[in-house]
């Protein structure tokens, strides 16, 4: 009895281990791991068929030393060390405390749950029978022009913008990291979480000046995040030259004085412990000397490139003294910093805009809008309301002609009335080449051609907007989702066509079909006059897309 005592013991507490499993659920597939107890504690056998399940369903590579004491595990963003009997692990080379324990008995390695679901890169929530498990955002890295989020299973964001702020709703997914994370100058907050039964919230807080923009995904797993520059108008700013930086002296007052060779809008933040300054100006080059000056001592110049843009950036040491923005009589492309000490200045706000006298001159470039058909032409006619596509097209643009010459664009319409632009009868090519005749004339910056469709099926319903050279595309993807299903239309997309319009200009052009005005719900939409400035507004807000140059900063590219 003595020798079969300690063998029967052995059979009963290894029954009374393998006795109890739990069900996990992760990814729609339940996997039944063995649990086993020591020391109070629970754990799984790191070789159990349903564990290596888990770490292959996970997109998760799990190696082993050679010594055998140290686990591997590799996921997108996260890499973990692992070694036997230790209280720390190593995340991505970085030494942490270890959410559990890996340990050793009786030559059978053994890992907690809580241990076993972080190297998995996701975070359990416990229930009756086991654990809900649920992927995680593993790492919040810096790319190129931006962010990326990574994961071992692929996340789907939706954004929305919160005053200066993004917030990123993941569904399915949770966090197992600090609440807030600095990467960069960027602040990002988590919240909520798949295991707590809510969508992960993330709150995107960029530095001052610029907005985060959800860029879309890779095939790595990876969420892009798009850190756009969002300086105050300067998606529509013209290229601007700084000629000179110079420090001058007016009354026994110190100016440090800077000439461009056009107007220009600049911005500034003030460090509100130093009172250093750092003044920003978009889409500007400074290639002269470096600054150096005995009464301006740490004044720096320096220019980057950003998602869209490059930006001069002229660092301002405070050194005890307040500065303020002040015009130069007589110039309107200069403008000076005058520095004196602080009982002297109010001194600026912690952040703000400053531009020359002629900044707002046409800064936004040049479009040609061309209303649709006119004179002889009347396109499309919607009968029963009496409506002529040539009307419609023209009130649009005559609104959004309004708009855009609002926010500083030059403007150029091809007609301002119902006529022909050639000749009554005049072949059709004739009239469209002048059209786009127009803008090639006064080598305008952007092409629109406005139109409403038709057709004898009076059920067809949708904007549409064509495009037909290469350059166009971008133009055209920033129109599409401003109509449409955007105001209550039907949405037919982008096409490819070889209108002539569209062929003839050479520039960025393409011609929009707003909606059907053969269909009686679009038609009578488009008869009602502040439907037409929904339009126009509509339009103008693509147009802006385009100038932020938001599609081709998000890995946008034309279609060939």
């Amino acid at each position: 009895m003595r020798k079969i005592f300690p063998l029967l013991l052995f059979l009963i507490l290894a029954t009374q281990a393998w006795a109890e499993t739990h069900n996990i659920e992760f990814a729609g597939s339940t996997f039944q791991p063995n649990v086993y107890t020591f020391q109070g504690k629970q754990y799984y056998d790191v070789t159990d068929r349903e564990v290596l399940s888990l770490f292959s369903r996970a997109n998760v590579t799990a190696q082993w030393s050679s010594s055998g004491h140290t686990l591997f595990a590799f996921a997108p963003g996260r890499e973990t060390y692992w070694t036997i009997g230790s209280e720390t692990i190593k995340v991505n080379n970085q030494e942490t405390e270890a959410p559990g324990g890996l340990i050793l008995e009786d030559g059978v390695r053994y890992i907690e749950p809580e241990a076993l679901f972080f190297a998995l890169a996701t975070k359990g929530s416990e229930n009756s029978d086991g654990f809900s498990l649920f992927p995680v955002v593993t790492q919040v890295a810096l790319s190129e022009n931006g962010f990326l989020l990574r994961s071992a299973s692929k996340a789907r964001p939706k954004a929305e913008e919160s005053g200066e702020s993004t917030v990123l709703s993941i569904e399915g997914f949770s966090w197992d990291g600090p609440s807030s994370v600095v990467v960069g100058e960027t602040l990002f907050e988590f919240e909520g979480g798949a295991h707590l039964g809510q969508s992960l919230l993330v709150t995107i807080k960029p530095p001052t000046f610029y907005a985060a923009s959800l860029g879309g995904t890779t095939l790595l797993n990876e969420t892009k995040i798009d850190l756009l520059p969002n300086f105050p108008d300067a998606e529509y700013a013209g290229e601007v030259t700084l000629e000179s930086l110079t420090a001058q002296t007016n009354e026994d007052q110190h100016m440090l004085v800077l000439e461009f060779d056009r107007g220009t809008k600049r911005h500034y933040l003030k460090d509100e412990t130093s009172g250093d300054l750092t003044v920003y100006i978009p889409k500007a080059e400074y290639t002269g000397p470096a600054f150096r000056s005995k009464q301006w001592p740490g004044v720096e110049i320096a220019s980057y490139q950003t998602a869209l843009y490059p930006v001069l950036e002229i660092s301002i040491p405070a050194e005890s003294f307040e500065h303020e923005f002040v015009e130069i009589e007589g110039s309107s492309t200069s403008l000076a910093l005058l520095r004196a000490p602080k009982s002297q200045l109010q001194g600026l706000a912690s952040s703000g805009s400053v531009q020359t006298p002629d900044s707002m001159l046409n800064i936004r470039g040049t479009i040609v809008l061309d209303p649709g058909h006119g004179g002889s032409d009347p396109g499309c006619i919607n009968r029963a309301l009496g409506t002529r596509e040539a009307d419609v097209t023209l009130q649009i643009c005559l609104h959004l002609a309004e708009v855009l010459r609002a926010q500083g664009w030059n403007v150029v319409l091809t007609r301002e009335t119902d006529r022909d632009l050639t000749y009554p009868g005049s072949p059709d090519r004739m009239e469209l080449e002048a059209r786009s005749g127009i803008a090639n004339k006064i080598k305008a910056d952007l092409f629109m051609s406005v139109h409403c469709n038709a057709s004898v099926n009076t059920g067809a319903t949708g904007s549409s907007i064509h495009w037909w050279k290469t350059e166009d595309y971008a133009f055209a993807q920033a129109i599409e989702p401003v109509l449409g299903t955007a105001i209550g239309l039907g949405q037919k997309g982008l096409i490819r066509d070889r209108f002539v319009v569209l062929r003839h200009a050479e520039m960025p052009a393409v011609l929009v079909e707003t909606a059907f005005l053969t269909n009686a719900r679009e038609g009578a939409k488009l008869s009602d006059p502040e439907f037409q400035k929904v339009i126009a507004q509509q339009l103008a807000g693509g147009l802006a897309n385009y100038m932020r140059g938001s599609y081709a900063a998000r890995g946008g590219r034309p279609v060939e």
